[in-house]
Formats: structure tokens, C-alpha cells, sequence
């Protein structure tokens, strides 16, 4: 089981807003401070941090791709919000670990697709958070995030994220039907 860390992630937001609803697309990537473990199946290894039939994997790196909706049912100067939609999670640039008596060519070949075919999954989440509504184009806001676990994912179990930030507005995407252009 991998332990919980606490690293930075940085990013960007978008979020399309109409009334109470919003579009929310995101672009995140978690840098770790500290390489990460994990342990992938691998019949052709002989050792691994939990014994034979595995083998161990370091990255450093995870990227996030998120796309959803979210529900604001206070128009206030606070509001809480919350929603859901599915990710694209993908661990950067696995390294796998070969003994001391390395790997031969082709069981380091058929290990790395292993972890490249572990490294990429897609995943469900949910979002909960309030907005601080300062001025119709600044809002500070601070949420909550889950994703869903996946089998044979270098990350095991669920992620969870918690986020701050500040969001500026670039305008209103309604326009008036009785605007001339």
C-alpha cells in the first residue's frame, strides 16, 4: 500500500458558468518532492520489495486531466458547490528497478511495457468546495477533490486532492438577443 504525500500540484482551471451550473475543465500536474514507489506484476521477476512475481517502480511525476460539472445552489457571496465527471490520471516517466544482476534485453523490454501499460487510466471523481465571491471578475475558492480507484494503475486506491486558488473572470460567454453585431 503506498502512503499518503503532500505535493504540490499546479495548473489551471476553466470553468464555463451559466447560472447555477458550470463546465469545468482542468489541467493539473502533481509535482512530488520525493520519488514515489509502487509495484506492478511481473512473472519474469525473481525480486522485488514484496517478494518475486513483482516488480518495483519509481516515478516522480502524475498528470491530471479533468473534465465534469458542477452545481452552485447559492448565488452568494459565499458559495458552496460540488459535482462530478471523470479524469485522465497518467504517472510520468516510470522507471523500473532490475535487480543487482540487472535484466536481460527482453525481460527489461516486456517489464517497461508492463509499467508503460500501468502508467495511464481514466477514473471518476467528485468535488465538493466554496467560492468567495469577491468582485463579478475575482473569486477565491478551495475544494475537495476524490477520484475512484482503477485495477493495475501504479497509483493504488482512491486520490484525494484538496485545491486552492483564485479564479478571474474573462468576460460573459451569454450575449443578448437583442445585441446588434
Amino acid at each position: 500500500m503506498q502512503t499518503y504525500v503532500y505535493d504540490p500540484i499546479v495548473g489551471g482551471h476553466w470553468l464555463i458558468t451559466a447560472r447555477r451550473t458550470a463546465l469545468y475543465v482542468a489541467y493539473e500536474q502533481a509535482l512530488f518532492l520525493a520519488k514515489a514507489q509502487a509495484v506492478i506484476f511481473d512473472p519474469s521477476s525473481s525480486s522485488s520489495s514484496v517478494g518475486s512475481g513483482f516488480r518495483d517502480v519509481q516515478f516522480k511525476d502524475v498528470r491530471r486531466i479533468a473534465f465534469g460539472v458542477l452545481a452552485f445552489p447559492a448565488q452568494k457571496v459565499i458559495e458552496p458547490f460540488g459535482g462530478g465527471g471523470f479524469a485522465l490520471m497518467q504517472v510520468l516517466n516510470p522507471e523500473i528497478s532490475c535487480p543487482a544482476g540487472g535484466c536481460s534485453t527482453s525481460e527489461f523490454a516486456e517489464a517497461s511495457q508492463r509499467v508503460h501499460d500501468a502508467s495511464s487510466r481514466a477514473f471518476f471523481w467528485l468535488m465538493g468546495g466554496i467560492q468567495i465571491n469577491y468582485s463579478s471578475k475575482l473569486n477565491v475558492f478551495a475544494h475537495y477533490m476524490m477520484t475512484s480507484s482503477a485495477a493495475n494503475f501504479l497509483l493504488q486506491g482512491n486520490t484525494h486532492t484538496l485545491q486552492g486558488g483564485i479564479r478571474i473572470s474573462m468576460g460573459s460567454a451569454k450575449e443578448g438577443i437583442t445585441e446588434r453585431h
